[in-house]
């Protein structure tokens, strides 16, 4: 009923947010694979390489509900003569201008009557278009079609550029990697765990008051790391944790990602300056984050993954022999 009552373009597009979560109230893919999702079982079960997508299950019942989800919600906009193709050639030609001021963007949805193999042909080369229009926007700040069109060569996204400056944020490969798993993990501090059982430090922390007197040798070690990168104090043998730190690395991990722009200003970029000088955190300043950026290689081609969908590969280069069932549930994939 909500649908059929609400069937204006902008809460068309707000319903992937606000009513199937393809998107959290940050705006960031639901649809991202991360490793805090992975249970111990899948790592030991799981034959990943290092050239692997890490589709867990966790990744894959989304990705499995996100397919349904479109594919009903499609469906039932047909029921009212509303494409989400149209959709989306609305938000691009006229949304965008109408609402930002910025001209140039282009958009052209497949003609209704297509079958789905040219729909999904139809939408991947439209994807490349909106990435290099606005490739060519945030390196120039306006779009020109003459030029976008004298140069047919595909951008590729993970060198688009966002348009806020070191948007994301992202614990470093050792340092920040190694004190978010000794903090969230539930495989280090083995002997809180079996002392409180406590799932994780932080659980522990939480939950009791620690003196790091009474910290069992086989865990020092690890402590003593957190406490090196100020995300623990010691003070007079009692343990406190720097919340502040605590918090966005909690988000991260839990995330893949944090997003400054979010918080103010003047406290948040002092914070990240001490984490910075600490080594647990690198900025970065594409489009998609890193998580939605393997995500999107996961579906489109095989540049970084190798059991990935190559789903644009196989439709842009027209050598698909897919059925035509095939080819509309690949169709519904490329609207995600």
């Amino acid at each position: 009923k909500w649908i059929d009552s609400n069937l204006d373009y902008p809460t068309l597009l707000n319903n992937f947010i606000y009513l199937f979560g393809l998107t959290d109230t940050k705006y960031r893919s639901t649809l991202v694979s991360l490793k805090s999702q992975e249970s111990p079982f899948e790592l030991l079960a799981r034959n990943w390489t290092k050239n692997s997508y890490r589709n867990n299950s966790r990744f894959e019942s989304k990705f499995t509900l996100q397919r349904l989800y479109m594919q009903g919600y499609y469906r039932e906009l047909l029921e009212h003569d509303v494409r989400i193709e149209q959709i989306c050639e609305w938000f691009f030609n006229k949304y965008i201008p109408e609402e930002f001021n910025i001209k140039g963007f282009k958009f052209n949805a497949p003609s209704p009557d297509s079958k789905y193999l040219e729909k999904c042909r139809g939408l991947f080369s439209e994807i490349d278009n909106v990435i290099k229009q606005f490739n060519l926007f945030s390196a120039m700040g306006h779009i020109d079609q003459g030029l976008l069109n004298f140069n047919s060569t595909p951008v590729d996204i993970s060198n688009v550029k966002s348009l806020i400056p070191n948007k994301y944020v992202y614990a470093t490969k050792i340092d920040g990697s190694i004190v978010s798993n000794y903090l969230f993990s539930d495989q280090y501090f083995t002997g809180l765990a079996v002392k409180y059982n406590s799932k994780n430090f932080l659980e522990a922390i939480l939950s009791h008051k620690l003196k790091y007197s009474q910290i069992d040798e086989i865990d020092k070690a690890e402590l003593d790391y957190l406490i090196r990168h100020h995300v623990v104090y010691n003070q007079e043998d009692i343990l406190s944790l720097n919340r502040d730190y605590v918090e966005i690395l909690k988000e991260i991990y839990d995330h893949g990602e944090f997003e400054h722009e979010w918080y103010t200003p003047e406290s948040i970029n002092i914070i990240l300056a001490s984490m910075k000088e600490d080594r647990l955190i690198r900025y970065g300043n594409t489009l998609l984050s890193e998580p939605e950026l393997d995500f999107y290689y996961y579906i489109c081609n095989s540049k970084k993954f190798t059991n990935g969908l190559d789903l644009r590969n196989k439709y842009i280069h027209g050598n698909s022999t897919l059925s035509e069932e095939e080819n509309e549930s690949n169709f519904y994939i490329t609207l995600l």
